[in-house]
């Protein structure tokens, strides 16, 4: 499970994990993260977090998260086990 997003991904997200083809939106897959502080993961196949580029200080930075119904930014500590998603510039 995850969510689509981008152009297209209206029609996309009623289809699971079906791509489109020639549409312009990216899957992001809800494996959940891994906790640092005990090692497990948490929230695999319920939500998805992927880290962006940007940071806000030395020890925290923007995530993408995503689930079923939503998709937000937040930030949080780097320690964090965060998917890593390539995304063309």
């Amino acid at each position: 499970s995850g969510r689509w997003l981008g152009a297209g991904a209206a029609n996309v997200n009623t289809r699971g994990t079906e791509a489109v083809p020639g549409s312009s939106s990216v899957y992001f897959p809800a494996g959940g993260y891994r906790n640092y502080s005990i090692g497990n993961t948490d929230n695999a196949g319920s939500n998805g977090y992927s880290w962006s580029g940007s940071s806000t200080n030395t020890t925290n930075a923007y995530y993408l998260y995503v689930n079923s119904g939503s998709a937000n930014w937040n930030y949080s500590n780097r320690n964090y086990g965060f998917t890593v998603r390539c995304i063309r510039e």
